[in-house]
């Protein structure tokens, strides 16, 4: 006579298939397939558009993982589906918005050796980069927070001003305010910065 199957042995779940529709329709009832596929179609650019807000930063990991959560905790808000990327992105600069805001009352930089930087796809020379990036942590961190973020999103992430605004949760008119105000900023900061310039263009040239 054969064992009986333990009730609680391993069963291997199927990969997630469908498109946005099904996928949010699922996040919402809880699926871990669904919640997997998730976190595995977003984490690699929201972990990227974050470090490029960040820095090579000690909080980057807890911030996106904080996105995740508060994506997954408000789903049931996202009324159409098919917005579901502009979404996510947008969940991810309301969670760094808040951990910045929160941070300019203390010291907060923090300056890594290039092998300390996490692997996150980023274009270039390892040494190169991770001067940029320190470069662009020094420059940013001297910006106001939401002047910071515009910048970011348009010269660094190459949004344009309607998906700024978007992401940001703001009228095109004050987003395009803060970019301008920001830009401006930004110009004049890394002019000290040439390790920076060299990046910033590559990055351009690049896209």
């Amino acid at each position: 006579m054969p064992p009986r199957r333990d009730e609680h042995a391993t069963v291997h779940r199927f990969p997630f298939q469908g498109d946005d529709v099904r996928l949010v329709e699922s996040l919402r009832q809880g699926h871990p397939a669904a919640i997997a596929h998730f976190y595995a179609l977003f984490a690699g650019r929201v972990q990227r558009m974050l470090f490029r807000i960040m820095g090579p930063d000690s909080e980057l990991e807890d911030t996106v993982h904080d996105t995740f959560v508060r994506a997954l905790e408000s789903i049931h808000k996202l009324r159409d589906a098919q917005a579901l990327h502009s979404w996510v992105i947008g969940i991810a600069i309301f969670t760094v918005r808040i951990r910045l805001q929160k941070r300019r009352r203390r010291a907060w930089l923090h300056l890594f050796s290039p092998e300390d930087l996490p692997d996150l796809g980023i274009s270039g020379p390892g040494p190169e980069v991770g001067e940029a990036m320190r470069s662009l942590s020094r420059v940013l961190d001297k910006m106001p927070t939401d002047e910071r973020i515009a910048v970011v999103l348009r010269m660094v992430e190459g949004m344009t001003m309607p998906e700024g605004a978007l992401a940001c949760r703001v009228s095109l008119s004050t987003f395009k305010r803060r970019f301008g105000r920001g830009a401006k900023i930004f110009q004049k900061l890394i002019g000290r910065e040439p390790a920076l310039q060299a990046w910033l263009k590559e990055e351009t040239n690049g896209s």
